[in-house]
């Protein structure tokens, strides 16, 4: 929708609509009302009346010229269930499910949260553009049971309430939020909000401009190190080749040695496993078996069937493979997402949820709402925010110095083994890099070959007293919560 104006004289309400749809609850139709009393031109009427007592109903009006389908519709012989239509519409290639929903006030409010979670968790997984509109008989601005209850189910579906206040009022000056506009990607919602319309009607109508246009997807362009084409041998031998005497035992100074060191593996790291770039065009999808992509392309057969012969029986056989094929879908993801999580390690499932999609996007350039100045964080944590009175550390000083020494043998640092470093470096599971760019992974190909070299480091290190200048910088993410 892009644009709407309202305008109403007694007993009457005109609505100028551009590219939109109307939904209706408390329609108060039933089967003997023709739709042509109450259709507007250039529209689609999709009705669902209350067929037993009680005034009820939902009805959509949706612009004739878009192509739709029926998602779900309530029962209307079921006495105070809730009342609701879902359609699917098409445009520009994108989908859409626009519901609208009524709950009568004396349906209750367990029952309503039951059957609505049973609706929409067939929906959510389906669909990326949701929107619903109606009237739902519960007041959000009060604390309540039943108003967090409610909340709870709306975040358990991933759907989000667009705010807009009070949206029922009374004469008596009583105002209560009872009418609702939720979407599952309020990023796409443009503009949104109530007008009150006294003398028409008690409830605000809701309005909501929602951008459908069909973005093309970017694809995700990844940097990583090539280890597909790694030549082991041809690297072990280039390795062999290094005149260590010259380049670290000749070397007077620990902090030269490392610079060395670390010189001459970054040089291998670039040359053996150079950096490289690729563009992910969709997340994979390690779920997604042969059985389910036959299903798939039987669902598709039945589509292009129908598309050809317009029978209602091709479209019957069409809706039921679709179904099929979407809960086996959704089966298959959902059960391969609990079989990695429960025998997999907390480091496996965040890179198992970041790729398929769970999570920040690491890669989006847009980090406006996640700014900060990283100078003034790092001296936040980095300085010290209290000074010590000079009196107060010396006396403490003199108290512990003060203090009886133990009778125990004194601590001596002695000479580690090449035996000792290896076991020390295997146990690390980490492969993160640091300052040098350069990961454990790499390392470890030929752990064996350095194993002396880095033996001689760490043994110069403790007998100079020295710990490494390049050794003491960490790489730090600050990462927003």
């Amino acid at each position: 929708m892009t644009e709407v104006t309202l305008g109403w004289q007694p007993n009457t309400i005109t609505i100028h609509l551009l590219r939109c749809a109307v939904l209706v609850t408390e329609t108060f139709l039933k089967p003997s009302i023709p739709s042509s009393m109450v259709s507007f031109v250039g529209y689609n009427l999709i009705r669902n009346d209350r067929l037993h007592k009680g005034r009820g109903g939902v009805a959509i009006y949706l612009r004739g010229d878009f192509e739709y389908s029926i998602a779900a519709m309530s029962n209307g012989n079921v006495e105070g269930s809730m009342e609701y239509i879902f359609l699917e519409i098409r445009i520009n290639n994108s989908k859409l499910l626009l519901g609208v929903v009524y709950r009568p006030p004396r349906r209750s409010f367990v029952e309503f949260l039951t059957e609505y979670e049973n609706i929409l968790a067939d929906f959510v997984p389906v669909y990326s553009n949701i929107l619903i509109q109606g009237d739902f008989n519960c007041n959000l601005l009060n604390d309540t049971s039943e108003s967090s209850s409610f909340h709870s189910l709306i975040d358990t579906l991933c759907l989000e309430v667009l705010p807009t206040g009070a949206t029922f009022h009374l004469p008596s000056g009583y105002s209560s939020l009872l009418d609702l506009s939720m979407t599952s990607s309020s990023n796409k919602i443009k503009l949104h909000g109530s007008l009150s319309i006294p003398g028409f009607t008690n409830h605000d109508l809701l309005y909501v401009v929602y951008d459908l246009r069909c973005s093309k997807s970017r694809n995700l362009l990844i940097t990583y190190r090539d280890y597909k084409h790694l030549n082991l041998e041809e690297l072990l031998r280039t390795l062999s080749e290094v005149n260590w005497d010259v380049k670290i035992y000749q070397v007077q100074s620990v902090n030269d040695k490392v610079a060395s060191f670390c010189e001459i593996i970054s040089e291998l790291y670039d040359k053996f496993v150079p950096v490289k770039q690729s563009r992910v065009k969709r997340r994979p999808a390690p779920w997604l078996t042969d059985e389910l992509k036959r299903k798939m392309n039987a669902r598709d057969r039945a589509h292009a069937q129908y598309r050809r012969t317009k029978s209602p029986l091709d479209w019957e056989k069409y809706r039921k493979l679709r179904n099929r094929c979407t809960h086996a879908c959704r089966d298959a993801r959902r059960g391969h997402i609990v079989e990695y999580i429960s025998e997999g390690s907390p480091d496996n499932i965040w890179p198992l949820l970041k790729g398929m999609g769970v999570g920040p996007d690491q890669h989006s350039s847009d980090n406006s709402s996640n700014s900060v100045d990283l100078n003034g964080l790092n001296s936040h944590f980095t300085t010290n925010p209290a000074q010590v009175n000079g009196d107060v550390k010396t006396r403490t000083l003199q108290q512990i110095q003060s203090l009886p020494k133990p009778d125990c043998p004194s601590f001596d640092f002695r000479d580690v083994t090449s035996s000792e470093v290896s076991t020390a470096l295997s146990a690390i599971k980490s492969n993160a890099t640091g300052n040098d760019g350069v990961c454990l992974r790499f390392i470890k190909l030929f752990l064996s070959s350095i194993l002396p070299v880095l033996t001689h480091i760490y043994n110069e290190s403790l007998s100079s007293h020295v710990f490494p200048d390049m050794w003491k910088y960490s790489l730090v993410t600050p990462i927003p919560k």
